[in-house]
């Protein structure tokens, strides 16, 4: 079985997109983003999965994200390297409701989203929020998909901290340690947090 970890910057309405843009550009999110989806031990890499629109939608002088197998699908997943670490889906839409309606209508899938990694945004932005087109699937108070926000540190740390091996420096691992979940961030008018959230039914 394939685990998965979704990946995603949404609004309290789980809105995350305009036109095939990100409607804001949160520099400690994408500081977020980058450090989740690259953190690995120094022979594997991390696979990031992501649609055609989502793939055309990063600037070209971005891509490939670096330090990261990236793979482009269009309807279905394939198998991914044997020699990855973990697997992080991170759009478009459509990705993200195809993972999560698979996982939810089928047993026999061969692949399964096991976290969510959410940056949510608790600050109202009336402007924005006219103009977002794009939402994420709802799973806070979904029934069939058992999803649980973790407040627990070990699990957290899974995606932010290397395995004790991987620190050749005690300066290296406080970096390591930059990021926090449920933490509030303040910058300019948004006011947002890192949640993880798990797969109840994997646990």
């Amino acid at each position: 079985m394939i685990r998965l970890n979704l990946i995603v910057c949404a609004t309290k309405t789980n809105g995350i997109g305009t036109g095939g843009n990100l409607p804001w550009r949160l520099k400690e999110d994408m500081n977020f983003f980058k450090f989740v989806t690259s953190l690995s031990p120094s022979k594997m890499k991390n696979v990031v999965i992501m649609g055609r629109k989502t793939w055309e939608s990063i600037p070209v002088k971005f891509r490939p994200l670096c330090n990261r197998i990236n793979i482009i699908v269009s309807r279905r997943l394939q198998q991914s390297d044997a020699g990855s670490l973990e697997l992080f889906v991170i759009g478009g839409s459509e990705i993200y409701e195809s993972v999560l309606k698979e996982q939810s209508s089928s047993t026999s899938s061969n692949f399964t989203p096991s976290h969510i990694l959410i940056t949510r945004i608790l600050s109202d932005h009336p402007l924005i929020e006219n103009s977002i087109d794009t939402y994420f699937p709802e799973v806070r108070v979904s029934r069939d998909m058992k999803w649980l926000k973790s407040v627990d540190l070990i699990e957290q740390n899974k995606f932010l901290c290397l395995p004790p091996s991987e620190h050749q420096h005690q300066e290296e691992e406080k970096t390591i340690n930059r990021f926090k979940f449920d933490q509030l961030i303040i910058k300019h008018s948004f006011l947002y947090k890192f949640e993880l959230w798990i797969n109840q039914s994997l646990m």
